[in-house]
């Protein structure tokens, strides 16, 4: 089941460790992370939160095919440097953002973090 994480923060580096925390410490394969426009992201808010505390200035959108409530698992164990909401196909949002997922502009700079082997 394909699911989307949306990243909000201030800085394209809290973007990248949160990406990189979660693929590394969280076990979620993410999928080509691209920039979400802020229009986007407020209307998601508004639709799932029903409020946005604060805007953002960056916000990216990447894909996962691991389930909603594993990844907001992961989440709570390892607290990443950004504010991450989970949209799953349960969201009135989730086939509009499918949709027009393709449209975005990718992100760059997000390189999978390769495996630690043990020793």
């Amino acid at each position: 089941m394909v699911c989307f994480v949306i990243f909000r923060t201030d800085s394209i580096k809290k973007v990248l460790t949160a990406l990189a925390d979660l693929v590394r410490h969280g076990k979620i394969k993410i999928y080509d992370p691209k920039f979400i426009p802020p229009k986007t992201v407020e209307r998601i808010m508004l639709d799932l939160c029903g409020e946005i505390k604060s805007p953002k200035l960056v916000n990216v959108v990447a894909k996962t095919d691991e389930r909603g409530g594993k990844v907001i698992f992961s989440l709570r164990k390892i607290h990443p440097p950004a504010h991450l909401v989970v949209v799953t196909s349960r969201h009135k949002t989730f086939d509009r953002l499918r949709e027009e997922f393709p449209t975005y502009r990718p992100l760059k700079g997000f390189t999978p973090p390769k495996k630690i082997i043990d020793s």
